[in-house]
């Protein structure tokens, strides 16, 4: 089954539009086959040639349309009568009735008028006031319609009369050739496909419309995952001065590898605001990001400036990435030996993978400066870049975004509705519109695609763990062949370090680390809780960084961890026995922390639960000064 929108009216004019979808519709416009008012002011006056149509206290007016052009079998579901008005003199209601005789659009007067039956639109009156003028009105008379096409009545047309003590307003004939906005009747049918009518000829083309100005820049896509780091070649030795060779042609560029598959999409990010270098003078609020020495921190409290303590001192910042240690510095690098001559160059190999770069060698002695080298082939080109953002629309449309049945809307505005696209060819006011897919005011435009395959179903959502630290850089691309090497110039000055570069977004959660000091969590089950204050985790040397402690507790105490591992992350499940009360839990600084930072202020002791068997969590993090924590209260 297919649904059909029609206007219909005269059987000359007809044009049909097949969209290439699941349905289509098929329209015809033309105007009434006949139009005409009445007057009492004149009862012997035929008023069919002119260009409006008059309702009043004085004039009805008549319309009449051909049911020829609906095709046969066809279910009529809805029929819609369109004016336009163009003159409200005084304000008031009208109705459209069921004409119940015969009638000619250019002999019919007052007098031989035909009588009015029954409302067509079931006893609804349309309103009119000044605001309507220049405006169509939608009227539904969709059962009279299907009365007129099933034949159980006679089509003797349409008439409109007022419903009010007061009125006084025209609408548009189908002679008001000048602006084209004659009544119409618009049908919906819901009826069995026709066969396909042949191909029309391709109309001309019409001139590229202006080039709308750029849309904004889109998102930044995901880091795809790093390339294997591939080894690093062996130095040869220096060989001995000599006469400068020829340059030999430059070698042919290496077809570029084929692109690794692109990774599966993360999962949503917890939403960070990455405000770049710490300032003590600005607002941050929760999940803030931003730098300071190195390290990356995360507001988990508002602060406001203008004198921010900084983040590795305050408690309303979390660290996210430490600064990472600086590595060892290189061998010193042997007497530079006699610049032996330049042999002829050889053809480019192949481009390896890029090395990892090695630390910074002792400065060797400055030789003497050789020859420039010649300048190497140009490497293959990179990989398209992503489509540009779109550019924005031309003129002709104001696009409203999503429809919202409490807006008003005029011709030609456009929504969007259930995934497909309506633009406006009335008017429609709220608060109560109905919405574009069934409302007469409003054409399709686009409809919404159909839906795509179902992706493969992922696995079951894991317990969030500690965040992890940064991953490091990605490897640099591949280095072009190198052309002769010179002798080592004169070392110019340092330059000036240049800005930090904003911060990368969180990468995911990696796996537990083997080794070092990483942030994973081994439960340890129960451990022996030391009355005296004092509980050793780990020894620093141990190969895991973490360690659950679960103990219960009836009387206030104090907790010294000692033996944490730097960078390591700790959780102290705390029950409350059977009796309950209120219990405070003294964070001591007789163990590895030298001061407590605790999360919403404070850096001795925190009250616990105090409901009979109630459970507690403290999570903190060791930095090798500072103890982290954030108390989670009743985490049973």
């Amino acid at each position: 089954m297919v649904n059909q929108r029609l206007r219909i009216a005269s059987p000359v004019l007809v044009a049909f539009s097949l969209l290439l979808a699941t349905n289509f519709s098929l329209a015809q416009s033309a105007p009434p086959v006949g139009d005409t008012y009445t007057s009492t002011s004149a009862t012997g006056t035929n008023y069919g040639a002119k260009t409006t149509l008059i309702v009043s206290t004085t004039d009805k007016s008549y319309l009449q349309f051909s049911m020829a052009a609906v095709p046969p079998g066809s279910t009529i579901s809805k029929a819609t009568l369109r004016l336009y008005v163009d003159g409200v003199t005084t304000a008031g209601s009208f109705d459209v009735y069921q004409a119940t005789s015969t009638w000619a659009e250019s002999t019919v007067t007052e007098r031989t008028q035909p009588g009015l039956g029954a409302s067509a639109t079931g006893s609804h009156p349309v309103a009119l006031t000044s605001s309507s003028l220049n405006q169509f009105v939608l009227i539904d008379i969709t059962p009279l319609v299907q009365e007129w096409e099933e034949g159980t009545e006679a089509n003797e047309g349409i008439a409109l009369a007022l419903t009010t003590a007061a009125g006084n307003f025209s609408f548009d004939s189908k002679e008001a050739t000048d602006t084209s906005h004659e009544p119409e009747l618009e049908i919906v049918l819901t009826g069995s496909t026709g066969p396909q009518g042949p191909a029309g000829a391709t109309g001309p083309i019409g001139p590229a419309g202006p080039t709308g100005a750029a849309g904004p820049q889109g998102p930044t896509g995901a880091a795809g995952p790093a390339g294997a780091t591939g080894p690093q070649g062996t130095t040869g030795s220096a060989g001995p001065q000599g006469a400068t060779g020829a340059t030999g042609p430059p070698g042919a560029t290496g077809a570029p590898g084929p692109g690794g598959p692109t990774g599966p999409a993360g999962p949503q990010g917890n939403g960070f605001n990455f405000r770049n270098a710490f300032n003590a003078s600005s607002s941050y609020a929760v999940n803030d990001v931003v730098t300071y020495n190195g390290s990356t921190y995360v507001a988990i409290a508002a602060n406001q400036g203008p004198n921010n303590p900084t983040p590795d001192m305050s408690a309303t910042w979390s660290l996210m990435a430490a600064e990472g240690a600086t590595g060892p510095a290189g061998p010193a690098g042997g007497p530079a030996g006699p610049e032996g001559p330049a042999g002829a160059a050889g053809p480019a190999g192949p481009s390896g993978p890029q090395g990892a770069t090695g630390s910074a060698g002792a400065t060797g002695a400055t030789g003497s400066q050789g020859p420039p080298g010649s300048t190497g082939p140009a490497g293959p080109a990179g990989s398209q870049g992503p489509t540009g953002p779109a550019g924005a629309n031309g003129s002709g449309f104001n696009f409203r975004n999503t429809f919202s049945p409490s807006a008003t809307y005029a011709v030609s505005d456009v929504v969007t509705y259930n995934g497909s696209t309506y633009v406006a060819i009335a008017a429609n006011q709220g608060p109560n519109n109905t919405t574009p897919d069934v409302n007469t005011a409003w054409n399709l435009m686009a409809a919404e695609g159909a839906a795509g395959p179902a992706g493969p179903s992922g696995g079951p959502q894991g317990p969030a763990g500690p965040a992890g630290l940064t991953g490091p850089p990605g490897a640099t691309g591949a280095m072009g062949p190198a052309g002769p090497t010179g002798p080592a110039g004169t070392a110019g000055p340092s330059g000036a370090t240049g800005p930090a570069g904003p911060a990368g977004p969180m990468g995911p959660q990696g796996p537990p680390g083997t080794g070092g000091g990483g942030a994973s969590i081994t439960d340890l089950g129960t451990l022996t809780y030391n009355a005296s204050g004092t509980t050793t985790f780990v020894a620093a040397s141990s190969a895991w960084a973490g360690a659950v402690l679960t103990t219960t507790h009836s009387t206030s105490t104090t907790f010294a961890p000692t033996g944490l591992v730097k960078w390591g992350q700790y959780v102290v499940l705390i029950n409350q026995d059977a009796t309950g009360g209120g219990v405070t839990f003294t964070l001591g600084t007789g163990g590895s922390c030298t001061s407590w930072k605790v999360t919403g202020g404070g850096s001795g002791a925190v009250t616990l639960s105090t409901a009979a068997n109630a459970q507690d969590e403290l999570v903190f993090t060791y930095d090798g000064t500072y103890c982290r924590a954030t108390l989670l209260q009743n985490q049973d």
